[in-house]
């Protein structure tokens, strides 16, 4: 009798034992693996994936037939006060998948962090892609980074302001005079605390008033105009963003499997995920589009091939 328990307590020990080493084992696989495969990884070669002319690189030029796509990324760190740890790799992030999964080419990509940012820099760029551009055309906009509520003079209302590193703040609503001069199709992304607040009245009145450009922009923003958004420091990203750049990977957002991905694909992924990971872990904010008919823009369409010279 004691010996049978003896054996049975020896196989249990060993039981626990493997089932520890297991465990153990399958941990390390899977942070490893999360590393790697979730995280942006370690090596990214960035000059690849975006084209800033030293002397002059807010200026975009055509170089194509066709429609074209051009992409204008802020990320901002170094704030002297409540510096940020994420956005930078989050706005590196976003242009590799702009360049590699959205089919934007490297030429017509530029990419600002920190103190090449400043507000004359941003409008310079959007009035250089309102001359550049032409219907039918596409224009990403990505900002991550600090955003401050402010008071809108003219209309009496609170709005919202992107916050640069040099403290200077540009307004919801300049921001919105610049981008509505562009005559193409608009897709404005926010991963900022009260990024709604970018979406101002200024889109709605234009939206329905027939032939404006304002009818084809779409803001797409991380949280509401009072809310905070998050970051996941395990990935070394912004909430929003890591989700947003999960549901454009792999077309893992296209829920139709036709190969299509549209913004309301791609928006309907994002905050699904954005607002279950602020269910499980805490600070709930919730991703919120504005634009008319989403589901019509289809993002990872490539363009015509550009003229043997233009390279």
């Amino acid at each position: 009798m004691e010996r049978k328990n003896g054996l049975k307590h020896n196989l249990t020990y060993t039981l626990v034992l493997l089932l520890f080493s297991i465990f153990f084992l399958s941990s390390k696989v899977f942070a490893k693996f999360a590393k790697q495969d979730f995280a942006a990884p370690r090596a990214y070669k960035f000059e690849k994936y975006y084209d800033n002319e030293k002397r002059d690189f807010q200026n975009y030029s055509r170089r194509g037939r066709g429609p074209q796509k051009y992409a204008l990324i802020i990320g901002q760190n170094n704030y002297s006060t409540q510096p940020l740890k994420t956005c930078v790799n989050d706005a590196k992030a976003m242009a590799k998948v702009f360049a590699k999964n959205l089919y934007i080419p490297k030429k017509n990509i530029r990419l600002l962090l920190d103190k090449e940012v400043d507000k004359n820099t941003i409008l310079k760029a959007l009035d250089s892609l309102s001359k550049t551009t032409r219907p039918g055309d596409k224009v990403f906009f990505y900002y991550s980074g600090h955003s401050i509520r402010t008071y809108d003079n003219i209309s009496g209302e609170k709005s919202t302001s992107l916050l640069f590193v040099t403290g200077e703040k540009l307004s919801a609503r300049r921001f919105t005079k610049s981008i509505n001069k562009i005559n193409a199709t608009k897709i404005l992304f926010f991963d900022s605390c009260y990024a709604g607040g970018m979406i101002t009245k200024q889109y709605n009145k234009a939206n329905y008033k027939t032939g404006s450009s304002f009818s084809k922009a779409y803001v797409i923003a991380s949280s509401r105009y009072n809310q905070v958004s998050m970051t996941i420091p395990l990935y070394k990203h912004s909430r929003f963003t890591y989700f947003l750049r999960e549901a454009i990977l792999n077309n893992r957002a296209d829920k139709n499997n036709d190969g299509k991905l549209s913004l309301k694909e791609v928006f309907s992924w994002t905050k699904k995920y954005t607002l279950l990971f602020g269910e499980k872990y805490g600070a709930l904010h919730n991703p919120i589009i504005f634009g008319n008919n989403p589901s019509t823009i289809i993002l990872n369409e490539k363009q015509n091939k550009t003229e043997p010279n233009a390279i």
